[in-house]
């Protein structure tokens, strides 16, 4: 019995360390190749760490993307997406999510499995509420978002404690919602426009 659990043990550790591996740092990572073509990245789909597909006009993730299981930066400005659907939640190794300049509406709470990431950027974009899920993004430093029609954070936005930098300009907010917002991150740095007298 015991030696099953020492070789249970082995192979939990030998799996979690794999895992801990496939995260590049940014040195690192600054010198992969940038893949610009689905089609090109799904040639070698495990060498893939960097895709950029702006200005693609896409409306939805591309097919095949969820096979790029070592992908750590997605770029998808200027296309037009309507959501952040579902499907964002496998590609869980994600350092680097941008998908600004759409046309989203709503985000899926699987955004939540990205642990990983450290930086989001959703600016330019009409998304109205973000999903308690976003509270499950503890590395997360910065987090991109103005202009949308956002009207709050939730309660659990308060998790991201390693949050350095929150952007919300050109977002209509009264003084009680930007007093919460500051309330749940009182560490992060975060940019307003001047509150207005609106109500939600």
């Amino acid at each position: 019995m015991k030696t099953f659990w020492a070789i249970f043990l082995l192979i939990t550790i030998s799996i979690y360390s794999h895992a801990q591996e496939i995260l590049l740092d940014s040195a690192h990572l600054a010198k992969e190749r940038t893949y610009t073509s689905i089609k090109e990245a799904l040639k070698d789909p495990e060498k893939v760490y960097k895709l950029d597909l702006t200005h693609q006009k896409l409306d939805s993730l591309p097919e095949g993307i969820t096979r790029l299981k070592n992908l750590q930066v997605l770029i998808l400005r200027r296309n037009k997406l309507t959501e952040i659907s579902e499907q964002i939640g496998e590609l869980t190794h994600l350092q680097k999510l941008d998908m600004s300049r759409n046309d989203i509406v709503t985000v899926d709470p699987a955004i939540g499995k990205l642990v990983n990431l450290k930086f989001l950027e959703l600016s330019r974009n009409d998304i109205e509420m973000m999903p308690k899920t976003i509270g499950n993004l503890v590395n997360l430093e910065q987090l991109i978002m103005w202009d949308n029609n956002l009207s709050d954070l939730p309660d659990e936005a308060k998790s991201l404690v390693n949050l350095k930098i929150l952007e919300l300009q050109d977002i209509a907010m009264n003084q009680e919602i930007q007093d919460h917002i500051t309330s749940l991150l009182p560490n992060a740095k975060i940019r307003f426009s001047p509150s207005c007298n609106c109500k939600f």
